[in-house]
């Protein structure tokens, strides 16, 4: 099954080739001009200094974060108000951060929190949580847990075996899976991969999302899911495991991946990192953080999910 001639026209392309991921955190920071970023062996060794801030969906934050973290969604039409006062409040240098290597929230955030602080005083730590937990989870926090009870975690190669290519991915899509498309709205921007395919259940909808995995079990469905960039799956997996669901892979990458893979085909370059670059947390409206209405892929509006209250037991 094949989908990719559809979307070539939805691409955005650049002449900046797919990068690896040791050469990523920098590629990206270079992007955003006066940005600070702080390694993950800086942040280790001083983290009472800082106020950090997880800008993750409220799932992704109460699976897993940064011990001491704060939890402020970005993009949300509150985010500026928010770390405002949080700022007012710990006077501390502050550190955001996100999913992992190509997530480019954080340093979006780091940017907007510049229209409000020193520029010394904001920092971005683009590694995220996918690289925190590898070298840190004494110092994480999984399901409000800290230190993270290191027979919870799930480990990096128990993630990659449920990892597909994007091609191999699309070759799997048939009536025995549920495809979902887990990517949130802003960054999704009303576009699907495959069309008549999927579902669309965004992590930061858990009530939807949930309702969405829960009717493809009860139908007897196993399930393939892509986020944006790859990253944010890991969480979702935490997930199946309560859930009892063994049958089910992740797209490599996510969409960017897969984009980049068409766009390879097509002779072109795709960046990781270029999309959704220049969002504003400020002028940006209509999200669905912070419970506002946002609008669903039928174009009505609903209001956002409250983020689930975890069993610690489990």
């Amino acid at each position: 099954m094949r989908f990719f001639p559809m979307l070539v026209c939805s691409l955005v392309l650049s002449v900046v080739a797919v990068l690896p991921a040791h050469s990523a955190h920098q590629s990206l920071v270079d992007q955003f001009k006066g940005i600070s970023a702080i390694s993950q062996a800086d942040l280790a060794m001083q983290l009472e200094k800082y106020t950090i801030v997880d800008v993750r969906t409220a799932l992704e934050f109460e699976t897993l974060h940064i011990q001491g973290a704060h939890n402020i969604e970005y993009p949300s039409t509150k985010f500026g108000k928010k770390i405002e006062t949080l700022h007012q409040k710990e006077k501390k240098p502050m550190v955001f951060y996100a999913g992992g290597v190509f997530c480019v929230e954080p340093l979006q955030a780091t940017q907007a929190a510049h229209d409000l602080f020193d520029v010394n005083e904001v920092h971005a730590y683009p590694g995220g949580i996918s690289e925190w937990i590898k070298e840190q989870a004494g110092k994480t926090t999984y399901k409000g847990v800290s230190p993270a009870p290191q027979k919870k975690l799930i480990s990096t190669s128990q993630y990659e075996k449920h990892l597909l290519a994007p091609m191999a991915f699309e070759e799997k899509i048939s009536d025995k899976y549920e495809v979902l498309d887990v990517r949130t709205y802003n960054e999704r921007e009303g576009v699907g991969i495959f069309f008549g395919h999927e579902s669309w259940a965004p992590l930061n909808r858990y009530g939807k999302l949930l309702k969405t995995i829960k009717q493809a079990q009860s139908k007897g469905k196993m399930f393939l899911v892509f986020d944006d960039h790859g990253h944010r799956t890991q969480m979702l997996q935490y997930i199946f495991r309560d859930l009892g669901i063994k049958d089910y892979y992740f797209m490599e990458g996510g969409a960017k991946n897969y984009y980049a893979m068409v766009a390879k085909m097509h002779g072109r370059d795709y960046d990781h990192g270029q999309m959704g670059k220049h969002v504003d947390a400020h002028a940006h409206q209509g999200t669905e953080a912070d419970g506002q209405s946002s609008p669903d892929m039928h174009g009505s509006h609903k209001k956002q999910d409250e983020a689930p209250k975890h069993d610690h037991s489990m």
